[in-house]
């Protein structure tokens, strides 16, 4: 049994060396955490929303992270109603909402006033 342990010990150690020679986004890949395929995030800047379409997979798993960088925004929360988010938005802190996406389809989100406005496209 120390065999099997020292084995699957050496076997993670070369799959994380491995991914941290790997380009940028299979890196970004290979460090993704168990249970989540997919990671996207969100700026809300004086602009507005960066990206403004996010594309993601269909029965995928997916960590979505928003982050507002500027106070001069009405954009204080984020709402995707046909996704059932609707989060707060404290100013440069990170927030992350995990969800797997059912059905295929075009979801607005947007500000609560709705001045600010993106989409996310499920394939």
């Amino acid at each position: 049994m120390p065999f099997k342990k020292s084995l699957l010990a050496l076997s993670i150690l070369v799959a994380s060396a491995a991914a941290a020679h790997l380009p940028g986004p299979a890196r970004a890949r290979a460090a993704q955490p168990q249970g989540v395929g997919q990671v996207e995030t969100v700026k809300i800047t004086g602009q507005g929303i960066n990206p403004e379409t996010v594309m993601l997979r269909r029965k995928i798993p997916v960590r979505l992270t928003f982050l507002r960088e500027t106070a001069d925004t009405c954009a204080t929360e984020i709402r995707v109603e046909e996704l059932g988010i609707n989060v707060a938005l404290p100013l440069n802190q990170p927030v992350s909402v995990e969800l797997t996406p059912e059905r295929s389809g075009k979801f607005g989100f947007g500000c609560g006033t709705g001045k600010f406005r993106g989409v996310i496209v499920v394939r």
